[in-house]
């Protein structure tokens, strides 16, 4: 369980370099309805509070900001792939460059898998795919079981953008790479049991055991 700071809050943001990756980075500001408060990114305009039942509209800057963050991108690409396109094509399947699916057809894969670089995806040598010198995926084929590739990268460089590689680390180093960042303290085996209520329905409490 990570426990922080939940509110009414807008969230401004801006690319910054950070230590885990180019993030942006956002911190939090009352609301000010009489004010019009706005969030700055062009990317996400306003986050409030929300609530159910909501459409899809109110998710996608939540989405977006979920695709910047990680980062979302096409997946890496090997043989496999090929074998699935030349498929495709022998089915009379059409390819659809967009990411709107609006008819039957085929298209590369978005996903949270850094891409190869330097020799990642370049050499059939095993022992050469260790970071710095690999980074991102390194094609090992074991997405599902767990990444550890490329070996020796810091946690949060590992390939696959888990949770664990990806907003824990984040979330414990906030106040490293954002200016109003707040670090959250990691509770192992915690429950969440009670979440409280201000009088707007949104959230403000939570109580937890061990």
């Amino acid at each position: 369980m990570l426990v922080g700071q939940l509110g009414l809050a807008d969230i401004r943001c801006r690319s910054v370099l950070s230590p885990w990756w180019p993030l942006p980075e956002c911190h939090l500001t009352s609301i000010d309805e009489s004010r019009g408060s706005r969030a700055t990114s062009a990317m996400i305009s306003r986050l409030a509070t929300h609530r159910f039942p909501f459409g899809y509209r109110e998710l996608v800057p939540y989405y977006e900001w979920v695709e910047t963050t990680l980062p979302i991108a096409t997946a890496p690409m090997g043989l496999k792939e090929k074998h699935f396109f030349e498929g495709a094509e022998r089915l009379g399947l059409p390819f659809q460059a967009g990411k709107d699916i609006t008819q039957i057809g085929f298209r590369p894969q978005q996903n949270a898998i850094l891409q190869p670089r330097r020799i990642a995806g370049r050499t059939g040598d095993v022992s050469r795919l260790r970071f710095p010198e690999a980074f991102g995926c390194t094609f090992c084929g074991h997405c599902s079981q767990g990444c550890f590739e490329p070996l020796g990268a810091p946690v949060n460089l590992k390939a696959k953008r888990s949770t664990s590689v990806s907003y824990i680390p984040m979330a414990l180093t906030a106040d490293r790479w954002s200016r109003h960042g707040k670090p959250v303290t990691l509770m192992a085996d915690a429950f969440a049991i009670k979440v409280g209520l201000d009088p707007f329905g949104a959230a403000r409490r939570l109580t937890w055991r061990i």
